[in-house]
């Protein structure tokens, strides 16, 4: 219902979820890690029981959307996971956060935004200024500024 929180085993920090039913993270160690959930009730609340698996690799921030699952590492480089589901390929430029819904959008480190041109696998800049930004899988774009 929105008004619990329900906590779930593991340690991360930072995570994204796609249709309320798939959730990937990173935590402190750069480790990326995914989960189909199963939601059982428990009274009032639904507890969470899927299990974490690890995925190969290493990374700061990921995020998994209508786009796939996009990462940035610790040196700001940006990955998209492969279709085998185990390795990744790296996209050039550098963002520092990245979000994944029904397009790619992310920020650098200088705060400028960027979205990504799948057909022509380039990055165009968007006027102003973000720290984080995220697209849902509807396409609708919310961010998050310095001030």
């Amino acid at each position: 219902t929105g008004t619990h929180w329900v906590q779930v085993s593991g340690g991360l920090s930072q995570i994204d979820v796609d249709r309320d039913d798939s959730i990937v993270g990173a935590n402190s160690a750069s480790g990326i890690f995914k989960t189909n959930v199963a939601l059982e009730n428990c009274g009032p609340r639904l507890a969470i029981t899927g299990a974490w698996q690890q995925i190969p690799g290493g990374l700061k921030v990921v995020s998994k959307g209508a786009a796939g699952v996009w990462g940035v590492n610790a040196n700001d480089n940006i990955y998209r996971l492969n279709a085998d589901g185990n390795s990744w390929t790296q996209i050039p430029g550098g963002l520092s956060q990245v979000s994944s819904g029904a397009e790619v959008w992310g920020v650098n480190s200088a705060d400028n935004i960027y979205r990504y041109l799948a057909s022509s696998r380039t990055w165009e800049q968007i006027a102003g200024g973000l720290v984080n930004v995220d697209v849902s899988d509807a396409g609708h774009v919310w961010g998050v500024n310095r001030g």
